[in-house]
């Protein structure tokens, strides 16, 4: 099992020369998988991440990735069947806070036993 990130500037084939071979594109880490005679992708559906995310994730988005005008300080949101763009609500932090002072006496309380 390898984990591969492809740093070159076009796709990289990883094959044994013998079976079934795995295609890794330009920009991606995926983890990869030989069994002697065959490579096979382990990514999430087949593909590697950044295969996914472009094929996958935002193909039924039109491709409205972050780096988009108009896309600047928002998140995904989902109903569950339909991603979009949306800015923060407050509904979308509550119960932060609490969760922020659970971390915070966590870290008092592991700063004075060490």
């Amino acid at each position: 099992v390898y984990l591969v990130r492809n740093g070159a500037s076009g796709a990289v084939t990883l094959t044994t020369g013998a079976g079934e071979a795995a295609a890794v594109a330009s920009g991606d880490v995926t983890v990869v998988a030989c069994d002697g005679v065959n490579v096979f992708p382990l990514g999430v559906g087949g593909k590697g991440l950044k295969a996914y995310v472009e094929g996958v994730a935002w193909s039924y988005n039109a491709g409205a990735l972050p780096a988009q005008a108009g896309n600047a300080g928002k998140f995904v949101r989902t109903d569950g069947e339909t991603a979009a763009w949306a800015g923060l609500e407050a509904a979308d932090v509550a119960g932060l806070e609490g969760l922020l002072a659970e971390v915070r006496a966590f870290a008092v309380a592991a700063a004075v036993a060490l």
